[in-house]
């Protein structure tokens, strides 16, 4: 899995979730993931998810980590699945940053901070700070990825949980965006490569 952070503010409008995106645009052949920072605004046409489209959800943050997963050859259901693997990641990384010290949990691909901490109730939509967005899809030959994390929580749709404000939590000692985009990508790159190792050393059963 190659990996590649695009130093250019790159606004995402759901164009970029497109097979050879990383490729065609930013000469990085194959199984990937690239990372950039930027606005994120999707206009209708290109939203993906059915339950966004049904609900007339807006999609709209001033600025955003952006990651987009490639995966050649990959069935929904393992795209899917990925895309919690890495929202697990993001949580992970999330935690070790703020030593545990905060209440947000995962609801299917995205992270909520729960507002009532003594509230032992799944994260609630529309209740709860979100993190990311996030989308899983396929095209004719490879499996998609968009995943988004809040670098600013200022005028977004719904109310959001931002890096800027993980820093206040964490007392000030955040990571720039860059160094998330690069640990963050270096994970998931270390989860592919293993889990690929691990298909090689089992042997076949009669």
């Amino acid at each position: 899995m190659q990996t590649k952070f695009i130093t250019q503010e790159i606004i995402y409008n759901g164009v970029q979730l497109s097979s050879l995106y990383a490729y065609l645009n930013h000469q990085v052949l194959g199984d990937s993931i690239i990372c950039w920072r930027g606005p994120c605004d999707i206009p209708k046409d290109k939203i993906v998810d059915g339950q966004d489209l049904l609900e007339g959800s807006k999609i709209y943050s001033e600025d955003m980590l952006h990651f987009i997963i490639e995966i050649f050859d990959a069935k929904l259901i393992e795209m899917v699945l990925m895309q919690r693997l890495f929202c697990e990641i993001v949580k992970d990384q999330v935690f070790k940053l703020c030593a545990g010290d905060i209440n947000l949990e995962r609801l299917g691909d995205d992270l909520y901070l729960k507002m009532n901490p003594k509230d032992k109730a799944k994260p609630v939509k529309n209740q709860d700070l979100k993190l990311n967005i996030s989308i899983a899809t396929v095209s004719p030959i490879s499996g998609l990825i968009h995943f988004g994390i809040n670098i600013s929580s200022q005028n977004t749709p719904v109310k959001t949980l931002s890096l800027q404000d993980l820093a206040i939590k964490n007392k000030g000692c955040d990571l720039a965006p860059k160094e998330w985009g690069l640990c963050l990508m270096a994970r998931l790159q270390e989860e592919w490569l293993d889990s690929r190792r691990a298909t090689q050393k089992v042997k076949w059963v009669k």
